[in-house]
């Protein structure tokens, strides 16, 4: 359970600063007596109440929020669980489960969980883009993350990417949205921080969930995310591609693909 009371109260100031209401406008929707509710529940702090689920329901009413973040205000007032992820005989009977559809795709694919850790990838993303076969397992051992990948020029594909600040930005907004009903999570939530030695991870992280809030919790970005990505081929020249994510079936949401189709329309 991830209970945060001062950050429930910052995104709920947020949410009615951004609907231009007043302390008193939420207070006379929300029917209090007066406006010290707002206020106890704004500041947050060790003596800020904690909200039953019917009046964070309300809130997210009053103050037009979508499902992610009526579900982020419910997370954070302790009434939604953190997600439990995979044990490691749980992730390794997946991905022999998995395998064989994987090396059946043609197309360069990353297998990755929710935090982002890469699990596998497929034989043909050694043959297209040159990497070792044992790429996936070592990655997977040493909890190499897609944002190191997109970072950390050591690990082969950062500084072959033609145009890296599209493509990290491409790639913080997919996470995001992936995770749109774990933002109350405490994993989630120190992730800045885990990556803040990448130079402007923090500030491009921060710019794309302010672009998620803008968008009423993303719904018309959905189309974005399935973005071009080329990269400089180790043979000389580069390849365009085609990334999208697919979800991985029967594992709630725990697991995904990120799928490289090539663009061949070029």
């Amino acid at each position: 359970m991830a209970l945060d009371l001062d950050a429930f109260g910052a995104m709920v100031r947020t949410a009615r600063e951004r609907r231009g209401l007043r302390a008193i406008d939420l207070a006379v929707a929300m029917r209090w007596a007066g406006t010290a509710p707002v206020y106890r529940y704004e500041r947050g702090g060790p003596d800020a109440p904690r909200p039953d689920p019917d009046t964070i329901n309300l809130l997210a009413q009053v103050l037009q929020l979508g499902y992610a973040d009526r579900m982020t205000l419910l997370g954070l007032a302790g009434h939604l669980p953190e997600t439990v992820p995979l044990t490691a005989d749980e992730e390794a009977r997946l991905l022999v489960a998995l395998r064989p559809e994987l090396e059946r795709l043609p197309d360069p694919t990353q297998v990755f969980d929710f935090r982002g850790r890469i699990l596998a990838v497929n034989s043909a993303m050694f043959r297209e883009l040159g990497h070792p076969d044992d790429l996936g397992d070592r990655w997977r051992e040493q909890g190499v993350t897609v944002f190191d990948v997109a970072w950390d020029p050591d690990l082969g594909l950062a500084d072959r990417l033609v145009d890296p600040v599209a493509a990290r930005r491409f790639q913080v907004l997919r996470f995001i949205l992936y995770n749109q009903l774990r933002r109350h999570e405490t994993w989630y939530r120190e992730l800045p921080d885990r990556f803040a030695h990448y130079p402007g991870f923090v500030e491009l992280w921060r710019a794309m969930s302010e672009r998620v809030a803008d968008e009423d919790g993303g719904v018309g970005l959905i189309p974005v995310v399935h973005a071009p990505l080329e990269i400089r081929l180790p043979g000389g020249g580069t390849a365009r591609y085609d990334v999208a994510q697919r979800a991985v079936h029967g594992v709630a949401g725990l697991v995904a693909l990120l799928v490289m189709s090539p663009d061949r329309s070029r």
